[in-house]
Order: structure tokens, then sequence, then C-alpha cells
């Protein structure tokens, strides 16, 4: 209950002022009148008809409903922080939208829950309780529940409303939705192109998963919700928004257990990173492939075991993009069609050169008629100009290897098999165009082809030239004199049901075959620009 001490030495109860009373009342009355409240101030949406003022005003500590939205005004003016959760709550207010904390009783119980269980939560996950303002809150808190004069009052109440629902949809939005966009954090890293200033007119996209992100209308949805829950309810509203997934959980363990800057830094911007909801996660599927291209490791894990291999990732100028799909073929000996961003870089040069296209085992067909033409025939600019594609040979020797994997995504990456077995002995293995390419594609394949029949199987070995295990294989192998080599018994095999592929980054990661927190090396710089992206709340 609020209530000050009056002139003559009394205690006055403001809920005997009818001081939240009315302003629920002309909250509510001016909600109902106003047709544009983006065109009025503040303290306009809340003034009160003649009749109600009238009764205010009779009494002595009567507070005047438009010198709160006065207040309410100036909060919103004086507001600077930038993010989406602080635009919903300047939005929520200059819509004239209900009080969330202030009733007819005073400051309702619900706002001690709140700041309660922040000041209990914010520091179990990363967060900063300066961030959220709570020491302010709670001197705002204690003033208005004992403050003996009017005018600091009405400023302080509209500050602590204002700041509350500030707090309350940081708290709910960020946990829920992520406090930083990864859209905005990695897709805007890399410049593509650039006008004669230097100023950035594209950049490269490196982050394409369809994550959540905070609704339009978040504040208000969230807000009709608060307003009908008791303050029990609300701790339970609160946790729900927290993120279950169990990577997190994990983090926030790992968080507990820090003794260093650097430590406590990784941990947080992964906490951040499991903050993103997609609509799959590798930790909880039954069957996924996943990369975490930090780790330059896959796992491929189903419900009895998982498959750990080393890949090799896009190098720090063709990144290795961040995305999710399904696999949903895998094609043998596959020929590879060399993307334009390749011949414009490493191959136009040698227009003319038919020896350095026949040691590569390239040709060159026109895209009209479909038929090679000559490599001594076709000028650097030909191949510019998207008349020709440029192609290797499948089979041994091709830089996509024996196998490849694909799957839709907006990039033309796959997971692939390499000729190059040597990439995958050093540490770094960031060397691709931006594909992955697998230590052990054979293994991946029967991994996504689960359940088909033991020839299926042996078919993809005899015609990779591996040696098969089934005995109609081995007798086929024995009638030739060549063994294996050269057999081409299956081009391509869909993968059905499709697998969940994750193209994901994280520094810091439980292993999923071990469970046991690992940790890796930024090799492509990302912990900090999303660092400084989620700096205003840790």
């Amino acid at each position: 209950m609020l209530h000050s001490q009056g002139r003559k030495g009394r205690q006055e109860n403001h809920a005997a002022l009818t001081f939240s009373l009315l302003l629920l009342t002309c909250f509510v009355t001016s909600c109902l009148l106003l047709t544009s409240c983006d065109e009025k101030p503040v303290s306009a949406r809340y003034a009160l008809t003649t009749e109600l003022l009238s009764q205010w005003q009779q009494d002595e500590y009567a507070l005047n409903i438009t010198d709160f939205g006065d207040c309410l005004e100036q909060l919103i003016k004086s507001d600077r922080d930038s993010t989406a959760f602080d635009a919903a709550t300047r939005r929520y207010y200059r819509e004239g939208q209900p009080l969330l904390w202030v009733t007819r009783t005073g400051i309702d119980a619900k706002a001690d829950t709140l700041l309660d269980y922040l000041e209990r939560q914010l520091p179990a996950h990363g967060l900063s309780t300066h961030a959220f303002r709570l020491p302010e809150m709670r001197a705002d808190l204690d003033e208005a529940r004992h403050l003996d004069t009017t005018e600091p009052l009405l400023k302080r109440v509209a500050r602590l409303e204002y700041l509350l629902t500030k707090a309350f949809l940081r708290y709910t939005g960020g946990q829920r939705y992520g406090f930083a966009d990864p859209r905005q954090v990695y897709n805007r890293l890399t410049p593509r192109s650039t006008d004669s200033t230097g100023r950035v007119l594209s950049y490269v996209r490196l982050f394409d998963v369809q994550v959540d992100r905070l609704p339009k209308h978040y504040a208000d949805s969230i807000a009709q919700r608060l307003r009908q829950l008791s303050p029990s309810e609300l701790t339970s509203l609160l946790h729900d928004q927290e993120p279950s997934n169990p990577v997190y959980n994990q983090l926030r363990r790992q968080l507990a257990r820090t003794t260093t800057v650097e430590s406590r830094r990784r941990v947080l911007v992964n906490m951040e990173r499991a903050r993103w909801r997609m609509p799959h996660n590798p930790a909880t599927d039954k069957r996924s492939v996943f990369v975490n291209l930090a780790a330059r490791q896959l796992w491929a894990a189903g419900p009895d075991s998982v498959i750990n291999m080393r890949v090799v990732c896009g190098a720090t100028k063709s990144k290795t993009p961040q995305l999710l799909s399904r696999i949903n073929l895998l094609q043998v000996n596959p020929e590879w069609n060399i993307p334009m961003s390749i011949i414009r870089n490493d191959i136009a040069r040698h227009a003319g050169n038919p020896g350095y296209f026949a040691s590569h085992r390239y040709y060159i067909a026109s895209r009209s008629s479909g038929k090679r033409v000559s490599a001594a025939s076709v000028t650097a600019s030909q191949l510019l100009s998207g008349a020709y594609r440029v192609a290797q040979e499948s089979g041994a020797g091709n830089s996509l290897g024996r196998l490849i994997f694909r799957f839709p995504n907006n990039f033309d990456v796959f997971l692939h098999d390499t000729s190059n077995r040597g990439a995958f002995h050093g540490d770094q293995r960031l060397l691709s165009h931006g594909c992955v390419r697998l230590e052990h594609p054979f293994e991946l394949a029967r991994f996504v082809l689960d359940g088909v029949d033991d020839w299926t199987l042996d078919k993809i070995r005899l015609s990779i030239d591996m040696a098969p295990e089934t005995d109609r294989g081995k007798d086929m192998v024995r009638d030739r004199e060549e063994g294996t080599k050269g057999l081409r018994l299956i081009n391509s095999h869909h993968v059905s049901p499709s697998v969940p592929v994750y193209l994901l980054y994280y520094t810091e990661y439980p292993n999923p075959d071990t469970h046991e927190m690992q940790t890796w090396p930024d090799v492509y710089g990302y912990d900090t620009p999303l660092e400084k992206a989620i700096k205003p709340f840790i």
C-alpha cells in the first residue's frame, strides 16, 4: 500500500486517495477515446475527464495524472537504449497501454516478485543487475512506499513503472529470443562490394538459420498475460521464458565454474548462441549431423551411437556459412561444376592453355548446347561471360572426392569427400571455398542411409573402389580382371527420411559423444562481435 506523512503528522494511505484507481480508469478511458495515439504527446493520452480530475483535487495529496504522463514522456525521450526490447518499452507507453505495476492498492506485489527473481537469476545467467537497473528500482520502490512529499513520489512512481516494464521485457524477450540478432552480428562482418568512396554496398551472408526473433507486438501480448497473473504465476512465466535446451543448461553450469575473464567471456557468448531457438536442435534430435565450424569437427548422432570425424571448412576468406537443412541425396562419383567465383579467381587466367585443363581433368562445355569445346579455343573473357561452364571429370582425383551429400541451401555448399587426404592431418583445417570436406565419407553414407540393405552399401563401396563385404560383391570382384576399379554400380541414392544437418559455430560446446565440455579457438573471429552485441546486458 502506498502511504505518506501528511502536514499534520498523520499517515495517509494513497489507495484512499484513489491514486492508482484513477490512473487505471484514465488509462482505459483514454485508450477508448484515442484514434491516433502516435500523434499525441504521452500526457495527453492520460488526461483525466473533468469529473475525475475534480474528484482527485479534493484530496490534499492528489497527484496530477497529466503530470504523471509528462514524467513518462520524459522517460521515453531520455531513453537512449537501442535494443529491440527497449524500443518495445517505449512503444508500449507511447500507445497509452495500461499500467503494469501500479494498481488501485499502490505498487503491485508483482513488482517485488520481479525484482526478487531478477536478483537471483541474472547472475546465474551471466547478466548484469546494473544493466537491468535493479539497484535503482529497489530504491524507487522503497521510496514510493515511504515518501513524505508528493512531487518526488510522482516522478519515482512513473520511473518505477517504466523501468520495471523495461526490465521485464529485456529479461523475458532476451531469454526467449536471444539478446542479439545473429543476422545483424554475422551478416555485417565481411563486405561483399563497396562503392568508389569505400562505402559498403553489401555484405557476405554468413548466417542463414531461421531462428525465432522478437515479434513486433511482443510487449502487448506478454503484458496482457502479465496483467492476468498472480505474483506466484509471474515466477512461472519468467522461468518459462528461459532457455531449456541441454546445451544452454550445461553452459550455465560451466559459467559457475569459470575462473578467468577469458573463460567467462567465451562461456557467455556461447550461452547467447544457445538462446537462439531454431526449428530443431542437434542436442535434442534423435538423428542428426552436426558440424561445429569452430571445432572443424562433425558428429553424426543416432539413438545408440555417435560417429565423430575431422572436417575441413572454408578458409577465412571463404568462410563456411552457418545453416540448417536436411540431407536428402547421396551422389556417388560426382562431377564438380566449378562455381563462377573459382573460375574468376583461379581458372580464367589459364584460358587457352589445354595442358592446365587436362592436368586438372577439367573440361569446358557450352551452356546453350551442352557440348564440350576445346580448352584452347575459349578465352578468359568468354569464360567470365557465363556462356561456358567448367567442370571436373568424376572419379579418382576429383576435388569432390567419390561421395557428396547434398542438402538444400542458398550457398551451393555440401558435405563431400576430397582427393586431398592430407588436409585432415593438420589442426587448422581451413582450406575450402566454403564446402565441408569429410575425413570418413563412407561412414557418413552408412549413417544417413540407415536401414538400407547390405547390397546397396556394397554397390557404393564397389563404385568408389572399396572392397566389398557381401558374398555377391566378392564374387563380382573375383570374376573381374580389373578388380573393383572402374565399377559404376550406383550413381546416387535418395536419403529417406532426410537427415537434419547443422552447420553452426560454437567455441565452447559439450562433445556430443562424451558430453564433456570442450573449447576451441575462435578461428573465424566471431566471438568478439557477438560479445559486443550482448555487452549492454552482461
